[in-house]
This record gives C-alpha cells, structure tokens and sequence, in this order.
C-alpha cells in the first residue's frame, strides 16, 4: 500500500550505492552525460532515480546504463534482484512525494494464474508496442537532431557568403526552422519520456507477474504435497482399518466354523438315533400289521358266527310269528269254531 514517505530496502540501497560508486570510478555523476552515452535508450530523469530516486527501474535500463559506462552487468544484476526480492513492505515505483508517474503508481496485480497469464502477455504485448513506438521516436529524434546540425552547418555557411541581405533573410529562415525543429525536438523528448516511463511501468508491472505467478507455483506445489501426505495418511489409517476388519471377520468365520462342525455332528447323532428309532418303528410295525391281520380274521369268524346265529334268530322268529299269526280251530256241536 502507498506510503507517505519514501520507502527503501537495504538491497535498494545496496543497488544504488555500488552503482553511484561505478559512476564516480568512470567520473561520470552528471545524469545527462550518463543518458547521453546510452545514445536515447535512457533518458536522464531514469538516471536520476537510479542514482538517488527511492524507486526501482525496470532492468532493462539499468543492463543500458551499465553496460555504456563499461561496468560489470552480473553485479548488477545480482544486486537488482536482491532488491526485487526484499521489495515485500512498498511497490514498485512508489516515491515520497504526491507526485507520481503512471510508472510510480500502485500496481494492482491479480491473484489467479490464469489471470497473472493472461496480463502476462498483454503487458508483453503492450511492452513490444511501446517499444516500437519508442524506438520510432529515438529514430525521428535522431533524424531532427541531424537536421538541426545540418540547419546550424548551412547557417555558418551561409553567413559567410558575400551577399549579406540575402543570407540575412535566408539566416532568418533557418533559424526559425531551427527553432520549429528545437519545438519538435522538445516535443519529441516529451513524447519520448512518457513512452519511457510507460515502458518502465509496463516492465515493472510485468516483473511483479512474473513474481506473483513463481509465488504461485510455489505454494501450489507446497499444497500437492500436503494434499500427497493426507492421502499417505488415510492410506495407511485405512489399511490398519481393513487389517482389524480382517481379524475382527476370521475370528467370527472360525467360531462359526466351530458352531457349524458341532451342529454337524450333533445332526449326525440325532440321524443315527433317529434311523434306530425308524427300525424300531418299523418292527413294531410288522408286528402291528400281523396282530391287526389275525384280529381281521378273528372278526371274519365272529362275523360268520354272528350271521349264523341271526340267521337262526330269525327262523325262530319267523317260526313263532307263524304261530302266533295262524289262527287256531276249536271243534264243537255246531262245527268247528274259529276262534
């Protein structure tokens, strides 16, 4: 988050100092001087927060500088990604005044890869654009700084020649085109700065990506391994589970093994005892047919007997029914009387 005053690390600092102490071996201190040698690729209000500016420039500018005055490119590096790396309590282009670039504003950096990819390459884009169009500036700047020495050339010369009024007018031509093209100079270096600046917020925000999304990657592989040892965990806390499960079920399987054997052999018991039960009933049953089969004929024989002895029953019933129904004769003076 901003601050109200300047804020530093100690590895800024290192930065600044090993490099003020390159420029003050090559006596090198003036800002314009050191820009100039850079030949356009750094403008001087860069050098200046280089120098002393709590801000931190893109690396592109520092390789540029370093590598005009001479200096050793690896120190530098090295000392600059200490100091991206320690920039954990500021951001990056924040100054102490109220007065910031659109390259010293607070970078809002979204927290999805996704999105961290994304605006990745749209600032790469963005950085190739701007870059093109910086170049394109530098070219032009360069053409009109080469127009003007050649304006300045043709005016001394001109002065020279003997027609004074008419070299006069023609002076007075070209140095207002000379002022016109010290105009479109000053105006180019404007445009060249904002591009500048842009470029540096572009590549600054594109760090701080570029930072976020191996902070990412970092934590998301801290995350699988966790997520890796749970799953060993439950594994194994699953394993122990089954292993009891398994003991908890032999114990059961055997003493329904032995609960089984004992209802086997006391089923086999029982069938024996039954079977001998069954022979048994079977005899009494051969004896109970031939008891019934001698007591079927002693009732045939009594039966026999019974229907001779109604049959005799009957033929004396009939004989004094016949006596009793046949009426007597009684003799007497006048005949027989029926009575």
């Amino acid at each position: 988050m901003p601050s109200d005053g300047p804020t530093s690390t100690k590895a800024l600092e290192d930065l600044k100092d090993h490099f003020r102490a390159l420029c003050s071996t090559l006596g090198a201190l003036d800002p314009v001087q050191i820009a100039a040698r850079t030949a356009g690729g750094v403008i001087p209000e860069t050098v200046m927060k280089m120098l002393s500016g709590p801000a931190l420039p893109a690396w592109e500018y520092w390789l540029q500088v370093t590598e005009a005055l001479g200096g050793d490119v690896q120190v530098i590096e090295k000392l600059w990604v200490a100091a991206v790396k320690e920039e954990g309590s500021f951001e990056l282009g924040q100054t102490g005044s109220g007065d910031t670039t659109a390259g010293e504003r607070a970078i809002a950096i979204p927290s999805d890869p996704a999105d961290l990819q994304a605006r990745g390459r749209q600032l790469r884009r963005r950085a190739d654009a701007e870059r093109e169009h910086h170049d394109e500036i530098v070219r032009g700047m360069r053409s009109v700084e080469g127009e003007v020495d050649r304006v300045s050339a043709l005016i001394v010369a001109l002065r020279k020649k003997a027609d004074e009024d008419r070299l006069a007018q023609r002076i007075t031509e070209l140095e207002s085109e000379r002022r016109r093209l010290r105009r479109d100079i000053k105006r180019l270096k404007g445009e060249l700065f904002v591009v500048s600046t842009e470029r540096e917020r572009i590549a600054t925000e594109l760090a701080e990506v570029n930072h976020r999304l191996v902070e990412f990657q970092f934590e998301r592989a801290q995350y699988e391994e966790r997520l890796k040892h749970q799953a060993e965990l439950q594994l194994r806390d699953t394993q122990e589970e089954l292993r009891k499960l398994d003991e908890i079920w032999g114990a059961q399987m055997k003493r329904l093994t032995d609960e089984l054997s004992a209802t086997r052999e006391k089923a086999a018991r029982e069938a024996v005892e039954l079977r001998q039960s069954l022979s048994e009933a079977s005899r009494d049953r051969a004896s109970f047919q031939h008891a019934n089969q001698q007591l079927r004929a002693e009732n045939r024989a009594y039966g026999a007997s019974l229907d001779t002895a109604y049959k005799q029953i009957d033929q004396v019933y009939r004989r004094w029914w016949v006596r009793l129904l046949v009426p007597r004769q009684v003799s007497g003076p006048g005949g027989p009387v029926r009575s």
